[in-house]
């Protein structure tokens, strides 16, 4: 849904963030070198440029700052050089140290990188940071809470996708980066738009394909990662298909600001201008035109001043050096958020289970404090990474005890989140969390030991589970969710056995569905009609993969991996531990209509693993069993 946003500052200047009809830009101060398809950031009120390339192809690892504040037509800086030249790097600002991570590195052609760089502003200073489990480049990394999240982008082939989504928490560093729990995006992509607010990732446009033999496909969706859910949505459009805009997007007062960029069909075509997204209300509009025709300009607001700099004038080949400005009239929100607003949990009675929410600011940062002083008893503890949030959020988390509550009863309460007293108050408007406790019976219908899907070829799932005992148990209800789906719905059910250790079975004929990631849980109803769920497990499809097969499986010293498919490529395999550290890795050519690997898993230690295949083509993961 497309609307007007912004009208005529007479009539309607409350009602909007930017009011805003036109851009009154003047030049100001131009850089010492012109360039295209570098990152920019904002630290203390100055954009950082980590530059990309001078002439289309050669790349230089200057890095300038603009400080709009200095006279009247701001200034630019030139501070240490980047120690790895990488572009179509992705940046993050984390406690005031910008991480650049991965990229393309050297010049055109180069390929991707597992590398991070850490820049620190107020010592001029670089350092490395823990390098990715696998190279990234064009794509997406925010911080959102303490955790950064990296997300799609290209190969090192500069042409295929990567759907990886990899987290590594500020508050668990010891974990290393975690590539299996978060979901993978839907759709790919690189070259796109992103930001993090209001407690949730937004992924904008961006293209499929670059520098391959293949057409490349500019992307006009509009994606949205929720992490409580840890599921994806499809929530809108852009007005037209819109990429390499990466640079020229950025968060600020709650609205996703889009600046320039390339869009299809021709050659390609530029775009003039510079779109605003508001998630609450789901409205695009234009806030006004760039002053020219630019790719992938550094764009952000400090203070109130609009600043679009470098970026390629009629394409990449034409990198400018060239330093815009306007004066713009904010209308900054200073209140905080919860996500989710309203909260509906259901705990057995006798338990205690952990929630998190995200709690987010529209505008600045500030320290809160979670007001538990008229909590109910069954509210028993509050957890924060942080006591300080700001628009990218910060993770909290609900203890709930249920044990001295009454079966199938429902109990309310609503938490108040406070700017905290302590320091100088901001007069940030207060949040409220809804919470529904529904409190289910004390008896379980069933206590599983394990649950798991995987892959057994193109056609079926297959999902497995065991339990340790079933008293009261009446049947099981196996529900599904595609990545494009809202929600679950029944596939199979089974009746139960009745028995303790009982073992299951079941095959989910899925050749009707697309590709992408599947989410399965376990309903469990007993003979009362009282139910609990399972844990989620996801697996992947792809019509690349026709059947695989990994024998044995639970393996003692070799595992055998065979996958049938057409394609005639290069196929990878990797075998990750649950914490994300890649353990195994080998490569083989297509024979005879498949690829065989044999890999040695003697000296891993005992436990469950996780498998992934990967050609040019499509991607496999499932789970193995090492004694």
């Amino acid at each position: 849904m497309i609307r007007s946003f912004i009208l005529t500052i007479l009539l309607f200047i409350g009602t909007h963030l930017f009011a805003q009809t036109s851009c009154g830009w003047f030049g100001a101060s131009p850089s010492s070198h012109a360039q295209v398809e570098g990152i920019s950031v904002v630290v203390n009120n100055k954009m950082y440029v980590f530059y990309g390339f001078i002439n289309g192809t050669q790349i230089t690892n200057t890095v300038e700052v603009f400080d709009p504040f200095v006279g009247s037509n701001g200034q630019w800086t030139v501070k240490a050089s980047m120690p790895l030249g990488v572009t179509h790097t992705d940046a993050v600002v984390i406690d005031g140290e910008i991480w650049l991570i991965g990229g393309f590195v050297g010049n055109h052609g180069g390929p991707s990188t597992d590398t991070i760089q850490i820049y620190n502003p107020t010592s001029n200073s670089w350092r490395y940071g823990p390098s990715l489990p696998e190279a990234h480049a064009s794509g997406a990394a925010v911080l959102l809470g303490r955790k950064i999240h990296v997300i799609g982008g290209l190969k090192s082939d500069r042409s295929s996708m990567n759907d990886h989504h990899m987290v590594y928490d500020l508050q668990n560093t010891a974990a290393g980066w975690d590539t299996l729990t978060a979901a993978r995006p839907p759709e790919p992509r690189d070259h796109v738009g992103y930001a993090s607010m209001r407690g949730k990732i937004y992924i904008a446009g961006g293209q499929i394909g670059h520098d391959g033999p293949d057409t490349t496909i500019d992307k006009k969706e509009l994606y949205m990662y929720d992490p409580i859910e840890n599921s994806w949505h499809l929530i809108d459009s852009l007005p037209e298909v819109r990429s390499h805009i990466e640079t020229g997007t950025f968060a600020i007062d709650g609205l996703m600001v889009i600046t320039g960029g390339n869009t299809s069909p021709c050659c390609p075509a530029l775009l003039k201008s510079i779109l605003t997204y508001n998630p609450e209300t789901q409205v695009w509009d234009t806030l006004c035109d760039m002053p020219t025709f630019l790719t992938n300009p550094a764009a952000n607001i400090i203070g109130n001043k609009f600043i679009l700099a470098h970026g390629g004038e009629y394409g990449y080949t034409n990198p400018q050096s060239a330093t815009y400005m306007f004066d713009i009239v904010r209308s900054t929100q200073k209140k905080l958020g919860f996500s989710p607003s309203q909260l509906t949990i259901a705990v057995p009675q006798g338990t205690q289970v952990d929630k998190k929410v995200m709690i987010y600011t529209i505008t600045g940062s500030t320290p809160f404090d979670l007001d538990v002083s008229n909590a109910p008893s069954w509210l028993v503890g509050t957890q924060t990474s942080n006591t300080t949030t700001s628009p990218t959020s910060q993770e909290v988390t609900l203890s709930i005890d249920a044990t001295n509550l009454s079966a199938n009863t429902t109990y309310y309460f609503n938490l108040p989140a406070n700017e905290s007293p302590s320091g100088s108050p901001q007069g940030y408007q207060s949040a409220t969390l809804n919470i529904t406790l529904n409190v289910v019976g004390s008896s379980f219908p069933v206590v599983l030991s394990s649950f798991g899907a995987e892959v057994a070829s193109r056609e079926k799932v297959l999902l497995q589970w065991q339990t340790e005992e079933e008293v009261n148990h009446d049947y099981f209800v196996i529900e599904r969710r595609h990545a494009s789906e809202n929600g679950f719905h029944e596939v199979a059910r089974l009746k139960g056995k009745g028995e303790h250790g009982a073992s299951y079975m079941q095959e989910d004929p899925v050749e009707h569905l697309a590709d992408g990631q599947l989410f399965y849980r376990l309903r469990m109803i007993d003979q009362d009609g009282h139910s609990t769920f399972s844990k989620i497990e996801s697996v992947y499809l792809d019509a690349f993969f026709n059947e695989i097969s990994l024998f044995p499986n639970p393996a003692d010293t070799r595992l055998n991996v065979r996958i049938k498919t057409e394609d005639a490529g290069n196929c990878s395999l990797k075998i990750y531990s649950l914490k994300g550290k890649l353990v195994a890795q080998s490569t083989q050519k297509w024979h005879q209509g498949a690829y065989l690997f044999h890999l040695d898993v003697s000296k891993l230690p005992a436990g469950c693993y996780m498998i992934r295949a990967q050609s040019g083509l499509g991607q496999f993961t499932s789970k193995v069993i090492i004694h």
